[in-house]
């Protein structure tokens, strides 16, 4: 079921590079290389059968992977354009039955209904917030005992950012974080 939520707050930074972040992270070969490790770390940690909560989507890449492999997501992004694309490949894929989607953020999800065996948040998605105890407070709840976080966290200044960017010819966007 896919359900874009209104009346929440939008990152209008993520909704402005919502329609080239798949260029920018997916077809990066060092963006390639890194989720394989984070891929197989999912696979080590979830099963078929077993539920997880995606904070800070994106396009929905993650929650995508995880559906194929039997697992049932509900994703959430505070960006309404990430949670257009992440709806459009979802669709594309036919795994409307295996991700749940919602356009929130991680400090308003009280509303999600039942617990999660994990919560993933990857690239960089915990690294929105100022307070990690208050994230890590409103997650809790929703994880059942013993359950798993995933996070892949980055470095205030990301070299593969900017290399990506000059690649690119974007030298403002390559030294935007000095």
């Amino acid at each position: 079921m896919i359900d874009i939520k209104e009346g929440f707050a939008v990152n209008s930074a993520f909704d402005e590079i919502a329609d080239e972040y798949d260029l920018i992270f997916e077809e990066n070969l060092i963006t390639q290389n890194i989720r394989s490790i984070i891929w197989d770390s999912y696979l080590r940690y979830f099963s078929p059968g077993s539920t997880v909560l995606d904070i800070n989507c994106g396009t929905g890449t993650d929650a995508i992977f995880l559906a194929e492999h039997g697992i049932s997501v509900t994703a959430i992004d505070s960006s309404s354009r990430m949670i257009e694309k992440a709806k459009y490949k979802i669709n594309a894929k036919r795994l409307e039955d295996s991700i749940s989607i919602f356009n929130r953020s991680y400090d308003n999800i009280e509303g999600l209904q039942g617990t999660f065996d994990g919560c993933i948040s990857i690239f960089g998605g915990v690294n929105c917030t100022d307070d990690l105890s208050t994230l890590s407070d409103n997650i809790s709840p929703f994880l059942k005992p013993g359950g798993t976080f995933i996070a892949c966290v980055m470095n205030r200044i990301s070299i593969t950012e900017i290399m990506s960017y000059i690649v690119r010819l974007k030298f403002k966007k390559a030294f935007r974080r000095f």
